[in-house]
């Protein structure tokens, strides 16, 4: 029976101690940032075209409502 309260007794202190280490660990550093500017001119045309569907769709909607109104 001592037997097996030792191995218990040895997992518990085995995983109070790796409770331990990974609870007192310093967070990680950050990681490395990617080049300033390596994605803006991406990022640019996207939003050019975001602008340019939101006008096309602004349009669209004046025309269908000039269309709703003409019909009436």
């Amino acid at each position: 029976m001592s037997v097996h309260i030792r191995k218990i007794t040895l997992v518990a202190a085995f995983a109070a101690v790796l409770l331990c280490a990974a609870c007192s660990r310093e967070a990680p550093p950050p990681p490395p940032a990617t080049r300033p500017g390596v994605f803006d001119p991406q990022i640019k045309a996207m939003e050019a075209a975001r602008n340019i569907e939101g006008a096309l769709k602004e349009g669209e909607e004046a025309r269908r409502r000039q269309l709703d109104a003409a019909e009436k």
